[in-house]
């Protein structure tokens, strides 16, 4: 489920694929997550910048509401994110806006989202092209040196 990529530091990844995911139960995610990090790094204090390499949330039964419980996480604690993949789920036009603000606000540009075989219309594929645009981050160009 949940991996910490560096000994010490705050880069994790999220492994949830087909654990059966519900709208109800991304509410209670959140909690979870500030229990992992908790023990990991004690006091807020002690908790260095976060970045998830990787949620996956993929093959699961979240909708509008539980994106938005994941993405209003990660702004509030301002988690950075490389790659979020929510593909077949039930995700409408509402959580496709609310990935539209993760990807204008995240602290760091994000890498890749992953979207197939939702409920995604034009209107909610708009609204994510909209906040990148109005963002002016991307295209992210990765420094190679």
């Amino acid at each position: 489920r949940l991996h910490w990529v560096e000994k010490e530091g705050g880069v994790f990844k999220v492994e949830q694929e087909g654990d059966g995911l519900t709208d109800a139960a991304m509410e209670e995610w959140g909690a979870w997550m500030d229990s992992q990090i908790e023990r990991r790094f004690g006091s807020a204090e002690n908790t260095p910048e976060l970045t998830a390499s990787t949620l996956n949330f993929s093959r699961n039964d979240l909708g509008d509401d539980g994106v938005r419980s994941v993405v209003e996480y990660l702004r509030q604690r301002k988690i950075a994110v490389q790659m979020v993949k929510f593909f077949k789920n039930n995700i409408g036009d509402v959580g496709a806006w609310a990935i539209g603000q993760l990807l204008a606000v995240a602290r760091e540009p994000v890498h890749e989202v992953h979207l197939s075989h939702n409920r995604i219309t034009e209107q909610g594929a708009c609204s994510i092209f909209e906040a990148i645009a109005r963002c002016k981050r991307y295209p992210y160009h990765m420094d190679r040196s």
